[in-house]
């Protein structure tokens, strides 16, 4: 048996300061150059982009590090877990070492902290600053030679901004399948295939852009293999997200946990048959509030069959007894084209009607998905506009950290 004397190294990072080349003017240069998007550069070249572009605000790049989110490092060849460990991989910030739990997958750990990190603070993660990294074959991590990821990562989190006078409620970021407001307009709720539009969509409305103009989508698809997805513009209470064991609507067998807010129903065309047994994943497990979450079904759902996700407004019409409540006591703003999502909005914007998306299941892809959080970084109190807490037109602690459109608006 031939013995193993390759060594490890770091192949790739989360986060990265990769991820921040899109849109900065070094970008398209860069990608014409090596004939490859600067995301699948090495670290150190990603580095270089922000800096010819001048967008490089922070030593790393990264400046926008979600509070609830977990590092992650990517190596060449699984480690031996057992040289995983605080002393070989150290997550500091300025009060010293950070409690984290090590998850190791494959060739990746992920770094799982204990508490929330705080926001707007620089933290670093060391390799082997105590002890050595080894493979399995008691080989010792080594650098990246082609310049990736090194031992020392460096990354900023997002600024927070809490301000009762400048909060406006959440609203979804995300919903997959589907889109992330109440519907109206479509057929699905009687077993057709028009999903409807969004609720203040108007084809009468010049405002709206052309996609927009009220056109009806049809019942999404989704492939059984793909996650069902949900984040939030902010944080929620993380108990205020309750998944149903029976219909919230349509009909058929009724829920019977007190206060639910979420549903996965199996349809048979406007009726509801029963909620598939399913448990939800938090995406940060330390906390009591949360920006996301995973329905996850225990058996997989059938191809060829229509569901909905139901997520509870608070309207006259709800078939809810509860909504989701941000961690300001504002309910979650269903239908995000009536304010916040678009304008400032006050308050009052909260609520609306209830979200029911229809999906049809579909065989398993083999394509990558991969879903993008499409909110403002910036605007962590879910606002909608730049808060410049003194009107001083520059970025101060307690400001929300604008993008250079932002700041020029």
């Amino acid at each position: 048996v031939q013995p193993d004397d390759v060594a490890p190294f770091v192949i790739a990072q989360s986060p990265s300061a990769c991820l921040y080349t899109f849109g900065t003017p070094a970008y398209r240069p860069a990608y014409n150059q090596r004939g490859s998007a600067p995301t699948a550069f090495p670290e150190q070249a990603c580095l270089q982009v922000l800096q010819q572009g001048g967008a490089l605000s922070t030593p790393s790049g990264i400046n926008s590090f979600q509070i609830e989110s977990s590092p992650a490092i990517t190596f060449s060849e699984p480690l031996d877990p057992l040289s995983v460990n605080r002393n070989s991989i150290q997550l500091t910030g300025p009060s010293g070492n950070v409690d984290v739990s090590y998850q190791i997958d494959g060739s990746s750990v992920v770094l799982r902290p204990d508490t929330l990190l705080a926001p707007d603070t620089q933290y670093t993660i060391s390799l082997g600053a105590s002890s050595a990294l080894r493979d399995l074959g008691g080989n010792e991590l080594v650098a990246n030679q082609a310049g990736g990821p090194g031992q020392s990562i460096r990354f900023r989190t997002e600024p927070q901004v809490e301000s009762d006078d400048m909060q406006a409620p959440v609203i979804l970021g995300e919903l997959t399948p589907g889109v992330p407001c109440a519907l109206e307009g479509g057929n699905f709720m009687s077993g057709g295939n028009d999903a409807g539009h969004c609720i203040g969509t108007d084809a009468n409305n010049e405002d709206d852009t052309a996609e927009d103009l009220g056109a009806d989508y049809p019942v999404f698809q989704n492939p059984k293999n793909v996650s069902i997805n949900v984040s939030f513009s902010k944080f929620v209470e993380r108990d205020s997200v309750v998944l149903a064991n029976g219909c919230l609507t349509g009909g058929g067998d009724s829920n019977s946990i007190d206060g639910a807010t979420v549903a996965l129903q199996r349809m048979n065309g406007g009726q509801c048959v029963e909620a598939p047994e399913a448990s939800i994943a938090f995406l940060n497990t330390n906390a009591d509030v949360t920006r996301g979450f995973t329905i996850r079904p225990v058996e997989e759902l059938e191809e060829g069959v229509r569901y909905w996700i139901v997520v509870c407004g608070d309207d006259g019409d709800s078939s809810c007894s509860a909504t989701i409540v941000a961690s300001d006591g504002l309910a979650l703003n269903t239908d995000p084209f009536n304010g916040t999502g678009t304008t400032p909005a006050s308050q009052d914007a909260a609520g609306g009607r209830d979200i029911i998306m229809p999906f049809d299941v579909v065989n398993f892809s083999t394509d990558y998905y991969a879903d993008q959080f499409t909110l403002p970084y910036a605007d962590t109190n879910g606002n909608g506009q730049f808060d410049d807490a003194n009107g001083n037109g520059l970025y101060n602690v307690g400001d929300e950290r604008p993008s250079r459109a932002t700041a020029r608006s």
